[in-house]
């Protein structure tokens, strides 16, 4: 197993612990790039059915979440995830529609009747809705009971808006290039996403003692 505790610089030990989840993906996928990438193509190939994405999704958050604590990342540990949140990584996707239809109707109205305070609402609902969603999954493979996470999920986003505005600016940054140029979605984007999201989870739970046990260093 690779060695996550290898020595980073001073300035990237001493970061704001709100960076450390993104410190420890890019950790992570420097010593296992070779395993994340076969798991992120499947995952894509996967996508491309439609019906298979959420499950197919839930399986890098469970993967994620053993790689937080030094476990090795694998197809058959990807697989497994998707089995065991199979059924209820379809809530996920049913909320996720939802959001983005009425996120999408009600931007589209305030437009087109020019109502500016309309459209910054519809925007800001949107996206601390999306952001309790972006915690949906990590919670399903902590507490393993779909409307427990889908409450804990809202609940953290109102918690720390300023989270998710982070990393909703990080998925605008890397997402919309790497849907233009496929490859990187195709290969190692949604892994990254799945990593940060399960770490920056277990890094808020940690450092506000909701979750009991060690968090992890850099």
């Amino acid at each position: 197993m690779p060695d996550n505790s290898t020595e980073l610089p001073d300035y990237a030990k001493n970061a704001p612990w709100r960076f450390r989840p993104i410190l420890l993906a890019m950790v992570d996928m420097r010593d296992w790039l070779f395993r994340y990438s076969a798991i992120n193509l499947l995952w894509f190939v996967l996508s491309l059915t439609i019906i298979l994405l959420p499950p197919a999704t839930i399986g890098l958050y469970h993967v994620a979440w053993h790689t937080y604590y030094n476990r090795e990342p694998s197809l058959k540990l990807y697989i497994a995830g998707m089995k065991r949140y199979f059924w209820q990584s379809y809530i996920w996707a049913f909320f996720m529609l939802i959001t983005l239809s009425m996120g999408f109707s009600a931007l589209l109205y305030y437009t087109t009747h020019e109502i500016f305070i309309g459209i910054v609402f519809s925007v800001v609902v949107t996206v601390l809705l999306l952001g309790g969603l972006f915690h949906y999954l990590p919670y399903l493979v902590l507490e393993k009971h779909a409307f427990k996470a889908l409450k804990l999920s809202v609940f953290t986003a109102l918690a720390d808006p300023f989270t998710i505005l982070i990393y909703a600016l990080l998925m605008f940054i890397f997402g919309i290039p790497s849907i233009i140029v496929v490859a990187p979605l195709m290969f190692i984007l949604p892994i990254i996403l799945a990593l940060i999201g399960m770490y920056n989870l277990l890094n808020w739970l940690y450092n506000y003692d909701r979750m009991e046990g060690q968090i992890r260093e850099i």
